[in-house]
């Protein structure tokens, strides 16, 4: 977790060090980060419920069976079953398709 971090602290004194960006990673870090934010207050923010759609969209194997995982295959049916910009549009539009959200 911290290898971007000291790349970029000691840069000065390795300058032919290489630093590998996996770009995949962003997700599951801005995920995580959603996570922590509805469990340390206690509120969500509409978009990061939106990349939650997302995220749940892309990778749908990575939930867990049951109730959670059953509302992202209705929300695979509402979006067509791909990850259409029309469709996310549309939920940032009409907020009240996500509820109890900032």
């Amino acid at each position: 977790m911290n290898r971007a971090q000291n790349f970029f602290k000691h840069a000065d004194r390795d300058r032919d060090d290489v630093l590998d960006f996996n770009p995949e990673v962003t997700a599951f870090c801005l995920f995580d980060c959603a996570d922590m934010y509805q469990k340390l207050t206690g509120r969500n923010l509409r978009e990061a419920a939106i990349f939650l759609v997302w995220f749940g969209l892309k990778y749908p194997d990575l939930l867990v069976p049951g109730p959670f995982a059953n509302m992202f295959e209705d929300f695979r049916g509402a979006a067509g079953g791909t990850l259409d910009k029309r469709f996310f549009r549309s939920m940032i539009a009409l907020p009240y398709q996500i509820p109890n959200t900032d």
